[in-house]
């Protein structure tokens, strides 16, 4: 529908700006005169026509988000232990170290595995024979979900480990708690990383579809 203009400036001075915006990016639906009382609504608000990507992002994202996504933040000396995933590069950073936790525990428990079948005394008095071959593979699997940001992948590998853990603590008794540790802080920066990513590229979307 034709927009001519009449009841400016109640009309247009009670749009809110990304809608005046709006009507300027398709001026072919604007009489000249409609066109001359949008330009003087947006001249007296001091808007561009460029700025109704911004605006569209102030209205989707949270002050705190936006600038959280768009800041850097210098990498701290506990990042690797808690890692930042307030930002993209942060919850990359994040994914990628529970990818190379996967990688590591597949590589162990595949060559354990290995070793097991072989009839290692000490390898199966860890409780590790063919059989593990399978948990390798599977890790092996949540590695490549990881490197294509999968939170499913994420959360199967931190509870897929949690429980061995624990199933192999129960029968064996404790060992190698700090390792364990480790990679469990890793498998929980996987799930905060991946979910991050998750709400950044959807927040993008939003914008784009709105913009």
């Amino acid at each position: 529908m034709e927009h001519d203009g009449v009841g400016y400036p109640a009309t247009y001075s009670s749009m809110a700006d990304e809608e005046l915006l709006s009507l300027a990016r398709d001026p072919d639906n604007l009489t000249a005169a409609a066109r001359t009382a949008v330009q003087e609504e947006l001249g007296r608000r001091k808007l561009k026509l460029d700025t109704v990507e911004e605006i569209s992002m102030r209205q989707i994202v949270p002050h705190q988000m936006a600038r959280s996504e768009f800041d850097a933040k210098p990498l701290g000396r506990w990042d690797w232990v808690w890692p930042n995933v307030d930002t993209p590069e942060g919850a990359e950073r994040a994914t990628k170290q529970a990818f190379w936790a996967a990688i590591l525990v597949t590589a162990v428990t595949i060559g354990l595995a290995l070793l097991g079948a072989y009839g290692v005394g000490f390898v199966r008095a860890l409780g590790f024979d063919a059989s593990a071959l399978f948990d390798g593979v599977l890790f092996g699997v949540i590695a490549f979900g990881l490197w294509k940001h999968s939170r499913l992948a994420a959360w199967s590998g931190l509870v897929l480990y949690s429980l061995e853990r624990v199933y192999m603590w129960s029968t064996v008794g404790i060992k190698n708690p700090i390792i364990a540790a480790i990679l469990i802080l890793a498998f929980v920066g996987g799930v905060r990383g991946t979910s991050a990513l998750y709400r950044f590229k959807r927040i993008h979307s939003d914008v784009s579809n709105v913009a």
